[in-house]
């Protein structure tokens, strides 16, 4: 229960803390984690520092269908903690100065922004406040105005908010970041939403079901105008930390990690992030492709993968993750994870023998689909004779293939994927009969090596007898494109390639942001 709104005896100094952190370890952004009423049981209402703020002792009144969900344990040990230490609600009248003061005196001392966590608990706390939507509707107006106003923008992790009265209030609160139509791809900066249930890293029977519950659950959150956040997770666990660690790459959302220091595994962040900090993020949340929409993957013995989508930076690039999440879901009765029957002997091993064999087609990628559709009307093409490259990231393989033409992932065990990089494929016909086919890949060294283009331009020189590419990249290291001609010149800002037909690899050096052009 929060007592106060300054840091307390556990803290020397708040500022110090926060520069200790930004200068020795070069911490860039510090959030502060705090509970949506400031702390998970409210506020202390017999605080004389809190009295300008008429916090309330409230009983908790948990609505049915939350009640059917949560199930009778967890209300029991709700209800022992309000007859305990009831819930120190700040109300609406007076929840705009309390998050105005807590958020200028965390600013004050370095902080750049704030996790909110436990948002869902105001669905309990409407009676006495106007009711549920009023309560919240006040609360997050007043949560989004104090984090503009002090950390410039929405600095904000909403955490524990599936509350459909917080979820559909969102358009209104965050406006620059609708979404519409297009998933979660709006312009503006989107408020950060958690997807899922916590990431438990000693619970093995987790995480199939973290990667499909934030799959599925993308399919609301994206249409809500939120950049989807799939939550910390380790990379210190082996296989899981791959599965995880792919599922965050394309996922469109933060990527974060929670291992103990010195147990990093550095070459799997480096798939994920680029040497710089940042991370080659898809354009929106990623979603189940459409047939992975009606199938339990969790439970299906027989189509155990998920397949996800999401959209690149740059025009025509896609990319899609398989991921087999066989063997295990939330068990509603017992309140955990549970694995499926007969899978028991597999909670210690992590091996699961009836590997599977997935597909990817580009059209999975929905977007490359839509703008197929959209090229093709008017004219005499049509999608399907587009053709795609298709780059297997484990399986190091490149193919070439129409809209609605397979590519094989290989078996696929428990918690292995495959990430395929798609790209649309330009061609050119030249005199003598000689055709050139060009599409770029990206870093392959990354789980999203797309990801990693800005932007590519095609242009047609010399009278129709050369054709130049140029692509904005953002990263260093390998670069792959499909190219079937000998490139008659490659040039990049700091590095030169090694060209080979058929497939054109430049390496490009630490440090090179910028333009990589062929002709």
């Amino acid at each position: 229960m929060r007592a106060g709104l300054r840091a307390n005896h556990k803290f020397t100094d708040l500022s110090a803390t926060v520069q200790l952190a930004k200068t020795k370890y070069g911490v860039e952004n510090f959030l502060v984690w705090h509970a949506v009423q400031g702390y998970w049981q409210g506020v202390d209402v017999d605080r004389p520092e809190l009295a300008s703020y008429k916090a309330q002792w409230r009983r908790l009144v948990v609505p049915e269908g939350i009640s059917e969900r949560v199930g009778s344990t967890v209300l029991r040990r709700s209800a022992y903690m309000q007859r305990r230490y009831g819930f120190g609600l700040v109300p609406p009248e007076t929840i705009s100065a309390f998050y105005q003061e807590y958020h200028g005196y965390l600013r004050a001392h370095g902080v750049d922004g704030v996790k909110v966590d436990a948002q869902s608990i105001l669905s309990c706390l409407g009676e006495g406040q106007g009711g549920t939507v009023a309560l919240t509707r006040a609360s997050q107006a007043a949560l989004a105005a104090s984090v503009r106003a002090h950390f410039g923008g929405p600095a904000v992790i909403h955490c524990m908010c599936h509350d459909s009265a917080m979820l559909l209030q969102l358009p209104v609160h965050y406006p620059d970041g609708r979404g519409g139509g297009g998933g979660g791809g709006g312009s503006g900066v989107r408020p950060i939403v958690r997807g899922s249930d916590d990431f438990y890293p000693r619970d093995p029977a987790s995480h199939g079901t973290h990667i499909y519950a934030n799959a599925f659950n993308a399919l609301l959150l994206a249409y809500c105008g939120a950049l989807q956040d799939w939550d910390m997770f380790q990379t210190s666990l082996g296989a899981v930390g791959a599965m995880h660690a792919a599922a965050r790459a394309i996922s469109g959302g933060p990527v974060y990690i929670s291992d103990r220091p010195g147990e990093h595994d550095a070459a799997l962040i480096r798939k994920m992030v680029l040497e710089d900090g940042s991370v080659p993020r898809a354009r929106r949340s990623a979603l189940p492709t459409l047939p992975s929409l009606f199938v339990d993957a969790q439970h299906d013995k027989s189509r155990p993968l998920l397949s996800i989508w999401n959209e690149n930076p740059a025009h025509g690039h896609g990319v899609v993750g398989v991921f087999n999440v066989y063997g295990s879901r939330w068990d509603q009765r017992a309140r955990a994870y549970r694995w499926v029957r007969g899978h028991e002997a597999h909670r210690l091993s992590f091996t699961y023998t009836a590997a599977a064999e997935g597909t990817i087609r580009p059209r999975d990628c929905h977007a490359l689909l839509r703008q197929e559709i959209a090229a093709a009307a008017g004219s005499v093409m049509k999608p399907a004779d587009a053709q795609f490259a298709v780059y297997l990231h484990n399986a190091m393989e490149l193919h070439v293939r129409s809209l609605d033409e397979a590519v094989a992932t290989g078996a696929l065990g428990m918690y292995a994927f495959e990430l395929a990089s798609i790209s649309r494929v330009h061609t050119f016909s030249f005199s003598q009969g000689r055709k050139l086919l060009w599409s770029s890949i990206g870093l392959p060294d990354l789980f999203n090596a797309g990801g990693a283009i800005m932007s590519e331009a095609m242009e047609v020189i010399e009278g129709g007898r050369r054709v130049s590419a140029e692509i904005v990249l953002h990263g260093s290291g390998l670069f792959l494109a499909l190219c079937s001609l000998h490139p008659t010149q490659v040039r990049t800002a700091l590095h030169g390639p090694n060209c080979l037909w058929s497939l054109l690899i430049a390496a490009l050096c630490t440090g090179c942001f910028g333009r990589c052009s062929a002709a």
